[in-house]
């Protein structure tokens, strides 16, 4: 991944057959910057955005230079609602976007990744370890 600090650190998130190396971001800090500033994800990489209760989550695409499908996850990594095709911000204030409930985390993955997988409200991620 590009960047990695103390407030960051990557894993390995999963939904069937496809594995995504994400970077975790888990203080305040780290979820505001978020991807802002990021070179294009990989195919196979993504943003975790944890957080320690569930809550409408807002996300915008501040100083991003390509598109992301955002999903709103529940406490067990279940897709409670996503976003598709998610575009940079062009314009000010940047638009934001929330989810359809209160979550407990946000993925951010390359755009087209939704539709590639079918993935749909009620499908599961869940961490791996890295093969050896």
């Amino acid at each position: 991944m590009a960047r990695s600090s103390a407030s960051t650190s990557a894993s390995r998130l999963c939904i069937r057959e496809q594995c995504f190396k994400v970077e975790k971001a888990a203080t305040d800090e780290a979820r505001h910057r978020g991807l802002m500033f990021h070179k294009p994800l990989a195919p196979d990489e993504g943003m975790l955005l944890l957080f320690k209760d569930a809550q409408n989550y807002r996300i915008w695409m501040k100083n991003m230079s390509f598109p992301l499908d955002v999903f709103w996850l529940d406490q067990h990594l279940k897709i409670l609602s996503f976003r598709s095709d998610v575009p940079p911000c062009e314009i000010s204030p940047c638009p934001t976007y929330a989810p359809s409930e209160p979550a407990y985390h946000v993925l951010e993955l390359p755009a087209g990744t939704a539709q590639r997988l079918q993935l749909a409200p009620g499908d599961q991620f869940s961490f791996r370890k890295s093969p050896s």
